[in-house]
C-alpha cells in the first residue's frame, strides 16, 4: 500500500501566541478591514489555529486544522499572525507556516509547564486569586503548547502581558521560565519576538502597566534572541484592542528579517531609552 499526499508545503512556521491582542480577528476590528480582508488571497501561506481548551496535565494532541489563507479564513483567524505572515512571504518569497495558540485575557503563568512548582510560588507570592481554571498555572502550555513540541518552528511571537499587570514584580521572571521551557520543549534556541502590551487607559492604582512595560524590555537586554516590537505609538488610550494590527504584525516581520534571516541590515529595530538626566526641573531622555 501506498498514500500520495497533495499540496505539501516546505518553509518557515512561527508560533504565535498570546492574549486577545494577538487572538484578535479582522472581523473583530482592524485598520482598513474591507480591504485588508478582500485582498486576502495567499496559496502560499497556511494557517493553524488551535481551538480553546485547557488541561490538568500534557497533552499529545490539540484540535486544529491547516487553512489555506483566503477572505474567508483571514477575517476570522489572527490579525497579528496574518500581517506578520504576510510580510515575510512578500520578503522571503518561501511558503509561511502560521500555528496559532492564543486566548484572551490569559495571563504568562498559564502558558509555562509546571516544573518543579516555581511558578506556583512566584505567582501565589502576588496574591493571585484563580477562580476559573484555564488562569490556573500550566493549564494552556499542557493543552496549547506541549502537542506542538518538537515540532519544527522557526521562532516565536509574543502578544501579551494586560493580564499580568496586577502583579507585575513576576512578570520577566515568569516571561524567562516561558521562553526556557519553549525552548526546551521545541529542541532549539528559537527567537522570541515580545510585542510592548498595548497603550491603554488602564485606570492601575499600582502602575502595573508601566512596570509589565519595563519587564519586557529587561527580558529582551538579558535573554538571548529576543526582541521587542514598541506600539506606543501606534495604540489607542481609549481601546485596549487597538485597531492598527497591520503596524504590528509588520514591525514584528521586520524584525525577525533583521535579527533571523539577515535580510534587513537597519531600521528593523524599535527605538528604545538610551539616556536620561533631570536638569532643575526638566527631565533630558
Amino acid at each position: 500500500d501506498h498514500q500520495t499526499l497533495h499540496d505539501v508545503m516546505l518553509g518557515e512556521v512561527w508560533l504565535c501566541s498570546g492574549q486577545s491582542n494577538m487572538e484578535w480577528s479582522p472581523a473583530n476590528g482592524i485598520t482598513d478591514q474591507e480591504n485588508a480582508i478582500a485582498t486576502a488571497n495567499h496559496p502560499q501561506m497556511r494557517i493553524f489555529s488551535l481551538n480553546k481548551q485547557a488541561s490538568m496535565t500534557p497533552q499529545d494532541d490539540c484540535n486544529a486544522e491547516w487553512e489555506v489563507i483566503t477572505p474567508e479564513v483571514m477575517r476570522k483567524r489572527s490579525a497579528v499572525a496574518y500581517f506578520f505572515g504576510k510580510h515575510l512571504q512578500d520578503n522571503l518569497d518561501v511558503p509561511i507556516g502560521l500555528i496559532v495558540s492564543a486566548w484572551g485575557g490569559t495571563g504568562a503563568e498559564v502558558w509555562i509547564p509546571e516544573g518543579d512548582g516555581t511558578i506556583s510560588k512566584t505567582v501565589d507570592g502576588s496574591l493571585v486569586e484563580y477562580e476559573w481554571w484555564p488562569h490556573q498555572p500550566s493549564v494552556l502550555y499542557n493543552s496549547m503548547i506541549h502537542p506542538l513540541m518538537p515540532y519544527g518552528v522557526a521562532g516565536a511571537i509574543w502578544y501579551q502581558g494586560e493580564s499580568n499587570r496586577d502583579y507585575p514584580e513576576s512578570y520577566k521572571f515568569l516571561m524567562e521560565e516561558l521562553i526556557k521551557s519553549w525552548r526546551k520543549g521545541f529542541q532549539r534556541d528559537l527567537p522570541f519576538y515580545i510585542v510592548q502590551i498595548a497603550p491603554y487607559n488602564y485606570n492601575s492604582a499600582n502602575n502595573g502597566p508601566a512596570l509589565i512595560s519595563e519587564a519586557q524590555e529587561q527580558i529582551v537586554h538579558e535573554v538571548s534572541r529576543t526582541g521587542l516590537v514598541v506600539t506606543n505609538d501606534i495604540g489607542d488610550l481609549n481601546n485596549i484592542h487597538p485597531p492598527k494590527k497591520q503596524e504590528v504584525g509588520v514591525r514584528l516581520a521586520n524584525l525577525a528579517l533583521g535579527e533571523n534571516y539577515n535580510a534587513l541590515t537597519e531600521g528593523y529595530l524599535s527605538p528604545c531609552l538610551k539616556d536620561a538626566t533631570v536638569d532643575k526641573k526638566k527631565g533630558i531622555l
